[in-house]
């Protein structure tokens, strides 16, 4: 039957009759042009992404919402319930909070941030020296830090509206434990150190030790368009801190860091570098800023320059260590990057911090690493 109607299709065709019917149109392929819309509309996204993370879209808050101890007693009670909480999360022996109280109120407490992905395990030689001089001190665990797996993906948890609270809230503690309240921090317990200085009117004294506002890196202006472009993003990205131990890093700290993180502390540190604009007065303590020229890390100078708007000229202090130092960022953990240098590294330390501190090395120098010290409030 087909080959007869062909036959006869082609015979009129000869004969000069064309067939009636119309051509079969041609079938067009719709996956490259779909494809097409979808890069456009990708590319689209991405352009309108870049744009809008140049404005403050859905910048956090990150004012302070102070609610100081009353007593003594109210701080200490304070401290019992985060020892509760920490209780029951999966932390390391050694990198719970830590209290160390003379039983009550003294003239002095000083609070301490330790650095990103650490713990407070960093500071223990200089919080047993405070001790030892008439201070109480109180050393609050970061919230997602020192869990006992230390490839967890806790940090990613981090925001800027938890990093303020963590950060208010220390301060709440302090100002039960003290009639006057110091704040010091390292890294980016630098910048909750710098804030605390900026946003809270109970704080005496601010050491921000080598502070890492924004990423030594990236340029000034790119720094909140990345931030919020992490922030914005449906997942978390992580890095190594040293790429050739990677997770063999040694220590209780975590061997790896939380874009999201970073990004959460660098929206706090925003909120001291805008200082004159967000908060018109200025900081009520001093401000000391401990500037170490060999730390690649930072933006040496950048720091300077924010620390020194934050209060009047005769506040603002800038200790500096020379390059030729040859000291590296952590500046407080006696087994870190400074290790084959730390007893030159200490003394310098003491001098920044005004306080008399022992040689790291010795045995004795730390709290203990295990019992009841480090999380405890010692008996009054």
């Amino acid at each position: 039957m087909s080959a007869d109607l062909n036959e006869t299709h082609g015979a009129a065709r000869a004969a000069g009759h064309e067939d009636p019917r119309p051509a079969p149109a041609p079938r067009r392929r719709r996956w490259p042009r779909i494809a097409g819309w979808a890069a456009a509309g990708i590319i689209g996204l991405v352009a309108l992404a870049l744009a809008a993370s140049f404005l403050p879209i859905g910048d956090p808050d990150t004012s302070s919402h102070p609610d100081p101890a009353r007593s003594y007693d109210e701080a200490v009670s304070r401290i019992r319930t985060v020892q509760a909480a920490e209780a029951k999360l999966p932390l390391q022996p050694i990198t719970h909070s830590v209290a160390l109280l003379h039983g009550s109120q003294v003239e002095t407490a000083v609070v301490i941030y330790h650095g990103y992905t650490h713990s407070p395990y960093q500071w223990r030689v200089v919080s047993k020296a405070l001790y030892d001089q008439g201070y109480n001190v109180w050393i609050p665990l970061m919230p997602f830090h020192g869990y006992a797996d230390r490839m967890t993906d806790a940090p990613s948890g981090l925001t800027a509206e938890v990093t303020r609270d963590f950060a208010d809230r220390a301060v709440d503690v302090g100002a039960g434990l003290g009639r006057h309240v110091e704040v010091v921090g390292l890294s980016n317990g630098g910048v909750l150190a710098a804030w605390a200085a900026a946003e809270r009117k109970d704080v005496s004294r601010s050491i921000a030790i080598a502070p890492v506002f924004a990423p030594a890196t990236v340029p000034d202006w790119a720094t909140m368009p990345l931030v919020r472009l992490i922030r914005w993003l449906p997942f978390d990205v992580y890095n190594w801190w040293d790429q050739k131990t990677k997770e063999d890093n040694p220590g209780p700290a975590y061997p790896r860091f939380s874009f999201k993180g970073v990004a959460a502390l660098i929206d706090v540190g925003q909120r001291v570098i805008r200082h004159e604009e967000t908060t018109p007065q200025p900081a009520a303590g001093s401000v000391e800023l401990v500037a170490n020229w060999g730390d690649s890390q930072v933006n040496v100078a950048y720091n300077i320059g924010i620390i020194k708007a934050i209060g009047p000229p005769e506040r603002v202090s800038i200790f500096e260590i020379p390059a030729s130092a040859g000291f590296g960022h952590d500046l407080v953990e006696p087994d870190g990057q400074n290790k084959a240098v730390i007893r030159d590294v200490y003394p310098v330390l003491a001098r920044a911090l005004g306080v008399a501190l022992p040689d790291p090395t010795l045995p004795g120098s730390a709290l203990a690493t295990s019992g009841a010290i480090p999380g405890s409030v010692p008996a009054k």
